[in-house]
């Protein structure tokens, strides 16, 4: 019995260290949860057949990036998987980052999404690379991650999985593994990837009702925006030697501080206006804030104020249908979302 009270003893004694180990933060919790043979196989062979049904991967996976955030189902978040590609997805029912079209130019950038499998330069790709972007030397297309993708590691790495890897088990990990060079991208994302704030934003006129993403802009040179993120491919579109810290701009300013004067702002501190920046405007016209990690800043206009990072259902990744903006026209959204004066 003595023995029998002993094991008991140190079985409390463990289960008890398990759980303040679990609930302190020493240990960080898995952010992927669930059966491992979701994700992973072991011998990818059932049947004499891949288990994945279109090839082998790297990690003992059953699945590409894109294969497992693929979805036949119309619902782009389910069970903690955000969805980027599927048959019913639309400007009001995606996540935070958009979606993938089947559509694309003839150029092969995409017209209203960005083009996985391209071997060329991107669109506004600089003279000078600032990232090591081999698409267009090397052979290497366009990828999800690595040295020719936007996640996980990119400064030399190819292989998708091998860029991400341990991202997906590491709560602690980099705002969605995003990274500039080695130095990872601030941000605060969404527990719902902003679904809700997406299917609902249209005809909410409330503030911070839906959690939002909160994206970072500063005019720190040696920080990692969300806007230096994409200039890494784009740069002849927002770099400062081309666009200055002045008006005029001749390409529009990326991580400046919004004139004081603009309705989407306070006009005293800079700060998001209570009234005036709302959901709809967290949907369509996000501000990027110094640090990612709180509103509580100045405003200031990043890529994804105007653009989604996979896809929309609008030309140029865009989060709004451009033509339909119209000075005199009243819309608040948009260009005109920011642009008050020509309402």
């Amino acid at each position: 019995m003595r023995h029998i009270r002993n094991l008991m003893l140190v079985i409390m004694i463990i289960s008890i260290s398990c759980l303040v180990i679990a609930t302190t933060g020493n240990i960080a919790m898995a952010s992927v949860s669930g059966v491992c043979s979701n994700c992973h196989t072991m011998h990818d062979s059932q049947n004499n057949a891949n288990v994945g049904g279109t090839g082998q991967f790297p990690a003992l996976l059953n699945d590409s990036c894109i294969g497992c955030h693929t979805t036949s189902g119309s619902d782009p978040f389910v069970n903690g998987t955000p969805y980027v590609k599927g048959s019913s997805f639309s400007n009001d029912n995606c996540l935070a980052g958009g979606y993938f079209t089947d559509g694309g130019d003839t150029s092969g950038h995409g017209n209203n999404s960005h083009t996985l499998g391209v071997n060329i330069p991107p669109a506004g790709y600089p003279t000078t690379p600032t990232f090591d972007y081999k698409g267009d030397d090397s052979g290497n297309s366009f990828s999800c991650a690595g040295a020719t993708g936007c996640h996980g590691n990119e400064t030399s790495i190819n292989n998708d999985a091998q860029a991400i890897k341990g991202g997906h088990h590491n709560t602690s990990a980099t705002y969605r593994m995003l990274y500039v060079g080695t130095i990872p991208v601030a941000g605060t994302g969404c527990t719902d990837y902003e679904e809700d704030l997406i299917k609902n934003a249209a005809t909410d006129t409330s503030t911070s009702t839906y959690a939002h993403n909160i994206y970072s802009a500063s005019t720190n040179d040696t920080s990692a925006t969300i806007s230096k993120l994409c200039g890494k491919c784009h740069g002849n579109f927002h770099a400062k030697s081309q666009t200055g810290l002045t008006s005029p701009f001749t390409r529009h300013p990326t991580d400046i501080n919004i004139p004081l004067d603009w309705e989407i702002v306070d006009d005293t501190t800079g700060k998001p206006h209570a009234t005036y920046y709302t959901d709809s405007d967290r949907k369509y016209n996000p501000l990027g804030f110094a640090g990612g990690t709180s509103e509580d800043a100045v405003g200031r206009a990043t890529c994804l104020s105007c653009h989604r990072a996979h896809g929309s259902a609008e030309n140029d990744i865009l989060r709004f249908a451009y033509i339909t903006q119209t000075a005199g026209g009243g819309a608040t959204y948009g260009c005109l979302g920011c642009h008050s004066k020509q309402r």
